[in-house]
């Protein structure tokens, strides 16, 4: 899962930003704080997105454009507010943050899109009938929203005239919103059409299951997002060297490493649609999409499965607690200013859950390279980025004083179709000390 606000350094000045370690207070400011600070993101091996494709947002976009019909697709998405936080010097080593924080994220591996396109497909695209759904695939997603609220120390374990070497904690209480994940193994079956042109699936064998812990997107409010349920504890950590021309002089090289998103986040199951079942569907017999799927929404799937208790054997029902790894990650990070004007952010992400794993989030692993110019009170950010799955991307960004706003793959989709979409924006605030 690619940072969407890779490239924009003044983050690092903020409690929201990844590296703990990186945490700092400007010597002619009290304190500083990131007001709001919102990014969206999607992406998949099967995307092909343009500008114009944005215009009718809806479900053709994702059959269309991101799963597509003729690949078997792996991606990501996700949505945070980050924001509002502030840090403060406590002395001269140490300073310390206090940070909120609501992520919804997302992930799927290995979906069959052309079986997804059937699914609640009111006007029929023209497709090749029958279909065959061959060699045992196994598809997975998982979505999960949580909050957080958090604290972030700061310290300073060495430092002389040139260089300086800091280390970081973060600690964050994690309030468990809403999740759903669901698994289909080892489907095997045909899709067909009957004279009617409503498709139907026969010949199937499989098993799927459904894990929620309720409506997914019922209610999204402040209260409901913050509205206390189970909670978990995750951690940051990280270290960053910083080197300097000279005493009282603004770091020309910081590097730094960080582990992030340690820990768990925890929901209560919801027994009526935590279910696992057998498929069973038998070359005489059908079940058409169209009847129940396209009411039923994502985390309530198992109503459907339900009402075909004769295609749909139940194995087992979830009940209780249960857990759900955050995306855990290694990130390496160099800054450098090149002269006044110009900088050079480097960062490589590295995914540290396992891949395929449904009881996991998983963050994918690339680099992304951002050269920013600085003029006045405008900062211009160009980030180059390659990711897993999401390809190669190249974005832009602009900073005037306290606003920023930036994206990863602005220009690629100005001249050409890339397999990702994202979009940062935020107001950073500094509070000067009195003369």
């Amino acid at each position: 899962m690619s940072s969407p606000i890779s490239g924009v350094p003044e983050a690092g000045m903020l409690p929201a930003f990844n590296n703990p370690a990186a945490l700092q207070i400007p010597k002619d400011t009290k304190w500083t704080a990131n007001l709001l600070t919102v990014n969206a993101w999607g992406n998949a091996n099967t995307g092909s997105l343009s500008v114009k494709d944005f215009s009718q947002l809806n479900v053709d976009l994702l059959r269309s454009h991101i799963l597509g019909t003729a690949l078997i697709s792996t991606g990501s998405g996700g949505f945070e507010i980050k924001g509002p936080s502030a840090a403060f010097r406590l002395n001269k080593k140490l300073v310390l943050g206090f940070s909120t924080e609501v992520r919804l994220l997302a992930n799927y591996w290995e979906v069959n899109g052309r079986l997804v396109s059937e699914v609640g497909e009111i006007t029929k695209a023209e497709q090749a009938y029958p279909y065959a759904i061959q060699g045992n695939e196994n598809m997975r997603m998982n979505t999960a929203v949580y909050s957080s609220i958090g604290t972030m120390l700061n310290y300073e374990l060495w430092k002389n005239d040139r260089h300086a070497l800091y280390t970081g904690l973060a600690l964050k209480y994690i309030n468990g919103t809403a999740h759903t994940s669901l698994e289909v193994l080892n489907i095997d079956g045909i899709l067909n059409l009957d004279p009617n042109k409503a498709s139907y699936l026969t010949a199937a064998t499989g098993q799927v299951s459904t894990l929620t812990s309720g409506h997914l997107l019922d209610k999204v409010n402040a209260g409901n997002l913050f509205k206390p349920r189970k909670g978990s504890v995750s951690g940051d950590i990280g270290v960053e060297y910083r080197f300097s021309d000279g005493p009282d002089k603004s770091p020309k090289l910081r590097l730094g490493l960080s582990v992030t998103d340690i820990g768990q986040v925890r929901y209560q199951s919801d027994s009526n649609f935590s279910k696992s079942y057998n498929i069973t569907i038998p070359a005489n017999d059908r079940l058409y999409f169209n009847n129940n799927f396209n009411n039923s929404s994502f985390s309530h799937t198992a109503e459907v499965f339900d009402t075909y208790p004769r295609l749909f054997q139940k194995t087992s029902t979830s009940r209780g607690d249960y857990k759900i790894q955050l995306p855990t990650k290694l990130l390496i990070q160099v800054d450098y200013k090149v002269c006044s004007k110009l900088s050079i952010n480097a960062n490589a992400t590295i995914g540290l859950t396992p891949k395929k794993r449904i009881e996991k989030l998983y963050s994918y692993s690339g680099f992304n390279l951002t050269p920013r110019w600085t003029a006045k009170d405008f900062v211009i950010f160009l980030p180059l980025s390659y990711y897993e799955y999401a390809g190669f991307n190249a974005g832009i960004g602009l900073k005037y004083r306290s606003v920023f706003i930036a994206s990863n793959s602005a220009l690629s989709l100005l001249v050409s179709k890339p397999r990702q979409i994202d979009l940062s924006f935020g107001i950073l605030l500094n509070i000067k000390k009195p003369n």
